[in-house]
């Protein structure tokens, strides 16, 4: 999706006019040649159209949402085209939200457009794939995209990345990704198969060069207190800074005022301006494990609105008081100039914690850090009793060597400073959601519905299956799957358990209407501390600066529906792009391992095999059906159990959460394909207690 910054001028539609370029036959011409363009054109060029929406025009626009009359029983649907909102009457029931329809604009009320159905668009089907020299074919690039090998209707270098269309049996090659073993081409793969691809533009970098820091003015003076940022040693975006003191109101004994700090993007990116557009068609940024796809160019994202040391900044504060009982007071928003004092590491904050106080952090340790770990604390203790889901994932950290090989892959250790930073972003973000909410004020919500009673009754079985605490409620509380996590702590089935409470859950979205948050037990929550990264939060910022009167670059919005739609599909897509992007990253890292023995568990059963989770790297891998019977050749059947997730080969059960002794067979980077084989010199296979489980299996078979 691409948009133009050109605005639409009346001047240059009365000169138009009157130059004779606005008579009937030209506006017939006109309309051929548009319907010509779109016929021809891809959806993801066509979206952004640099001439304005007028009456009579042919677009193509994405359906969002789609809605039923009552009354005479016709869907309608709401779509966006060049970040307009468009109404279709009447659509045919096969459409479906996500879809690309050809719209004639018929008139606009309201800064809502109404439009004609004229047809799905259809769309060439893209493909990506990587050329072999040996076969002289283009071959499926992941194992979930399949299709039959192409020969290129253009010459092709080996091991080439290629986006293609199939015409006339040949790869009609669109564009050349790279080389399948050059440094980031991984995540490029993931970007591209995702539609994240969306890399800043000239126009946006040309546009950072006129941004300069706001002088104080009416800002607040900041610069005196001693904010600094705590992030990831690579990061280079620092959109939050944070400061704690012991509130000296003597009503409020044992209390704490806490300031968040977070970057003013609003000031520099307004509504409807070139970086504003291109922000909101990506929604987020994406975080690959070797680079950044921003959302905002580095002139902004790395400079301008980075919090960084010893420069001032403008900011957004909110200036929170809560009590001993860690329940949030009082809260202030302000527009102010800023200056950290320094920007400071999670493990640097760490070791501090334990004892061990750098040089960097020693000027800010009894001014910041030890209040913030006071405050830190009444806000876990708040947060323990209110309830909040305490699912512990698994987050893989790739490191590279100099030439961008993949040197390592470590697990992600989960730390007090982490833990610190996010409860203050917690607190910030719920301050804003009820100041909005209690002036019934129109808001960008994060919402978390609670979970889905059939994936809750799938859990029950599992738990039931390895004799874990029962969840008792159809929809159990916080506090229930918490009692049931903490029931696995450092057991075989930690790992999958937390998976399996996770994947119980319903997806967290973006809503203008306040459903509230499940997983973090809150009823007000917003989106409001990271904007450089997230244009959720930049338009809460616009919502706030607007109706608090705090100056340049507030924003009222008309309605979020469309937007809310739009940037929780952004945001899935970065999700998919992250996640196919590490799975590759860890089957080129296996790749060199073929042959070595792991620990596994299995994480999920099917008929065609069972999916395994390697505890050493906690990747996972797949053991086809195959394999298993040729680890017990004398087996002749085979029974899966959809209810229990058991698969039988022979008179041998395998079942979720049950531990193997593995061999890694096969680590592709291609297809991202990761296989193992039963190890059968030792393992689960006759351990006793697995055998005890077996027998309680057959006896519930039989009473079933």
């Amino acid at each position: 999706m691409r948009h133009s910054s050109e605005r639409y001028s009346p001047k240059k539609a009365r000169d138009k006019k009157k130059h004779g370029k606005d008579d009937h036959a030209s506006k017939g011409r006109e309309g051929r040649h548009q319907r010509q363009q779109i016929a021809g054109k891809s959806v993801r060029e066509s979206l952004g159209k640099s001439r304005p929406l007028a009456e009579g025009q042919f677009v193509i626009m994405r359906i969002l949402e789609i809605l039923t009359d009552t009354g005479n029983k016709e869907l309608s649907a709401l779509g966006e085209a060049q970040n307009k909102q468009v109404f279709i009457a009447r659509i045919p029931e096969t459409i479906n939200v996500g879809d690309a329809v050809v719209v004639k604009l018929q008139s606009k009320k309201h800064k809502l457009w109404y439009g004609d159905f004229i047809r799905v668009h259809q769309e060439p089907q893209r493909m990506m794939g990587v050329y072999e020299r040996s076969t002289k074919l283009i071959r499926p690039i992941h194992y979930k995209r399949d299709f039959i090998p192409l020969p290129p209707a253009t010459p092709l270098e080996h091991m080439d990345v290629v986006l293609f269309e199939e015409k006339n049996s040949l790869a009609d090659i669109k564009e050349i990704i790279g080389k399948f073993d050059e440094p980031r081409v991984f995540s490029k793969i993931a970007a591209y198969a995702n539609d994240v691809w969306y890399p800043i533009t000239r126009e946006e970098e040309l546009a950072c060069k006129s941004y300069v820091v706001p002088s104080l003015d009416a800002r607040e003076d900041f610069r005196t207190i001693d904010l600094v940022t705590i992030d990831g040693k690579d990061a280079r975006d620092f959109d939050d800074a944070v400061w704690a003191c012991p509130d000296t109101d003597p009503k409020n004994p044992g209390g704490f005022r806490i300031v968040v700090a977070i970057a003013d993007v609003a000031y520099y990116v307004r509504e409807g301006d070139v970086i504003d557009l291109q922000a909101r068609t990506r929604g987020n940024s994406v975080y690959f494990p070797d680079f950044v796809l921003p959302m905002l160019p580095e002139g902004l994202s790395n400079d301008l609105c980075s919090l960084r040391p010893n420069v001032d900044r403008a900011c957004v504060i909110a200036d929170m008081i809560i009590s001993n009982q860690g329940k949030l007071k009082s809260a202030h928003f302000k527009r102010a100039l800023m200056c950290s004092k320094a920007r400071l590491t999670y493990d640097e904050v760490e070791k501090a914690l334990n004892g061990k106080v750098s040089e960097n952090i020693e000027p800010v340790m009894a001014s910041t850090i030890t209040p913030l770990y006071h405050a830190y604390r009444l806000l876990r203790n708040a947060r323990d009793e209110r309830g909040s889901l305490n699912i512990k994932s698994t987050e893989h950290e790739i490191i590279f060597d100099k030439e961008r090989k993949i040197k390592e892959v470590a697990v992600r250790e989960q730390l007090v400073a982490h833990q610190i930073i996010e409860e203050m972003m917690i607190l910030a973000n719920v301050a804003v959601a009820r100041a909005l909410k209690n002036r019934d004020w129109p808001s960008m919500y994060r919402v978390h519905s609670s979970p889905d009673a059939m994936k809750v009754e799938t859990l029950k079985v599992f738990s039931k299956i390895l004799e874990l605490p029962k969840l008792k409620s159809a929809i159990p509380t916080p506090h229930e799957f918490n009692k049931l996590l903490e029931s696995v702590e450092g057991s075989p089935y930690e790992s999958l358990i937390n998976d399996l409470v996770l994947r119980s859950q319903a997806q967290a979205r973006y809503s203008p209407h306040n459903e509230g948050h499940f997983g973090l037990g809150l009823q007000d929550y917003s989106h409001f501390t990271s904007p450089i990264r997230r244009y959720s939060d930049l338009i809460t910022h616009r919502i706030l600066i607007d109706k608090f009167k705090l100056g340049e670059g507030g924003y009222a919005y008309e309605t979020l529906d469309v937007i809310a739609e739009h940037i929780s599909w952004t945001e899935r897509k970065a999700a998919s792009a992250e996640r196919e992007a590490r799975e590759r990253y860890l089957a080129a890292y296996l790749a060199s391992q073929v042959g070595e023995n792991f620990d596994a568990t299995i994480v999920g059963v099917n008929q065609s095999g069972l999916f395994i989770e390697l505890r050493r790297v906690h990747a996972q891998a797949f053991i086809p059906k195959r394999f298993l019977f040729d680890a017990f050749p004398k087996a002749r059947s085979s029974y899966f159990d959809a209810s229990y997730h058991i698969l039988r080969i022979g008179k041998e059960s395998f079942q979720l959460g049950m531990p193997l002794r593995v061999t890694l067979v096969e680590a592709n980077p291609v297809t991202s394909q990761v296989t193992c084989a039963l190890m059968m010199e030792k393992g689960p296979l006759n351990d006793k207690k697995h055998d005890k489980s077996k027998e309680k299996n057959k006896k519930k078979r039989k009473k079933r």
